[in-house]
């Protein structure tokens, strides 16, 4: 659960950076950038600290996928309004930094093949879990603390299942 810091500081300095705007490029941007804080917090809760190419690739190319993902679920869903919006953007954007994160990880990626779908399932329910309590999760890049919680449990319990499936532990397939 150490992922779940990422989250409000990610949001924090995406909205700083790009601000709170309906904007697709500055949201595109504010969502870039909370996706690489988030995903920096991934890759020191996954013990890649030791290995730093994949750690700056993790990064990296999540940051990319977060922001195309929010491009693509906003062209899908202009004025997000509502939990069933919430879900689809969620899921969107979660799908697309899962198959970015799953190409970082590189030969390595076999063990996470199903990371891509426990993403947008955790990315959907979060963004959906914030907007029910009353967030905008329109505005901001990235979801709340409420949703982050149930984003960070539902992607744990699948990354457990998926390497335990798979007979390595989570360190080994990392």
């Amino acid at each position: 659960m150490g992922g779940f810091i990422g989250y409000p500081i990610g949001g924090l300095l995406g909205a700083a950076v790009a601000g709170l705007s309906d904007l697709p490029t500055a949201s595109a941007i504010g969502a870039g950038v909370a996706v690489a804080v988030i995903a920096g917090f991934q890759a020191m809760a996954l013990g890649l600290r030791s290995d730093r190419p994949t750690a700056l690739r993790w990064v990296g190319i999540s940051a990319i996928a977060g922001a195309v993902g929010w491009l693509v679920a906003r062209a899908i869903v202009p004025a997000a309004d509502g939990v069933i919006d919430a879900l689809v953007v969620g899921g969107v954007s979660g799908l697309a930094i899962g198959i970015g994160q799953l190409v970082a990880m590189g030969s390595r990626g076999r063990v996470w093949l199903l990371w891509p779908a426990a993403f947008a399932l955790a990315w959907a329910a979060g963004n959906a879990v914030s907007t029910s309590i009353g967030v905008d999760t329109a505005a901001w890049p990235v979801f709340g603390a409420s949703g982050a919680l149930v984003a960070q449990g539902i992607l744990l319990g699948s990354m457990l299942l998926m390497t335990r499936r798979a007979g390595v532990a989570v360190w080994q397939a990392a």
